[in-house]
């Protein structure tokens, strides 16, 4: 498969993209080249009470700050992901249907004109092909939603999810989005082609059937950690994404959880918060594959976040 931790070289331009989205491509800040060094942690909850609070981890040093930036409204069982320059915050629990936009520079968070085409919560939500794709959800849907981001319009993909789903946790690698998982529990990954948009189910599929897990990518795999089975569990799984094919990774979360948020940059992998309630951010090693606990912390302990990272 391809090497995409290799910086050296020359490269066409879709092999430097694929490596950024890999977050393996990191450039100095000041340069004018791509660079990723926070993650932002968004929502929540701590029991019942859902929050608007984000936190911002910094990749290099592991130390976390609370943005001044905040949710339009509390929430809690939202999706995130990164594009365009921005975050994007989807959907969430009390069902609604809002997208907030985070300017990772300003530290502001403005309401977007784009909502998703129904409200929901536990969905999730990738990037890939210029877009931000929403799937699943509760009331349990198959619908995925295509955000543009420049426009900031949501149309209805006419791909849909094998079956309706909630609690399901999605990536993106390969030219290609990852949705796996969820409730009703099941160990199925569909494979998202954002150019066509259809979904096929994949040949690969979880090491077990569970909900409520989360998902990441780097190092040119994709990486499914805890969730549900019959109880909590500390799995984590690497999905090839060109052989279509899923390992059980020697790397466990540092404790059984879920309803957990992920998202990768500097080289790692993290793993923030979930249940029960935790405000512990696991960093995964995605060469060695192994999980060291970050010093970093969340600001507050919570389950049912959403995590993405700086682009």
């Amino acid at each position: 498969m391809t090497d995409y931790t290799n910086t050296k070289g020359s490269f066409w331009i879709w092999e430097v993209r694929e490596r950024q989205l890999n977050e393996v491509w990191l450039i100095d800040p000041n340069s004018n080249y791509i660079s990723n060094n926070y993650g932002w942690f968004g929502g929540g909850s701590i029991g019942p009470t859902p929050l608007s609070t984000i936190d911002r981890l910094d990749f290099t040093a592991q130390t976390v700050s609370v943005s001044s930036a905040k949710l339009s409204v509390a929430r809690q069982a939202l999706a995130a992901t990164s594009g365009g320059g921005f975050g994007w915050f989807a959907g969430g629990f009390p069902a609604i249907s809002t997208i907030d936009r985070l300017d990772f520079s300003a530290q502001t968070v403005s309401v977007s004109p784009a909502q998703l085409s129904s409200s929901r919560g536990y969905l999730a939500a990738t990037a890939g092909g210029g877009y931000g794709w929403f799937g699943g959800g509760t009331p349990a849907i198959s619908t995925i939603d295509r955000l543009d981001f420049s426009a900031q319009t949501v149309s209805v993909s006419p791909a849909k999810l094998s079956v309706v789903k909630i609690n399901l946790a999605a990536t993106s690698g390969g030219g290609y989005g990852w949705f796996g998982g969820g409730t009703p529990t099941t160990s199925t990954i569909d494979r998202l082609d954002f150019t066509a948009q259809t979904v096929s189910i994949s040949p690969a599929q979880l090491s077990a059937a569970r909900s409520r897990l989360v998902a990441t990518s780097g190092g040119g795999y994709g990486w499914f950690g805890g969730g549900f089975t019959s109880a909590s569990v500390s799995t984590i799984d690497r999905l090839d994404f060109t052989a279509q094919t899923v390992s059980v990774s020697p790397a466990q979360l540092s404790a059984a959880r879920q309803l957990l948020a992920a998202t990768s940059g500097g080289g790692y992998g993290w793993f923030g918060g979930g249940s029960p309630s935790g405000s512990t951010i696991d960093r995964l090693n995605f060469t060695a594959q192994t999980v060291s606990v970050s010093p970093a912390q969340l600001s507050s302990a919570r389950g049912s976040l959403a995590a993405t990272g700086s682009s």
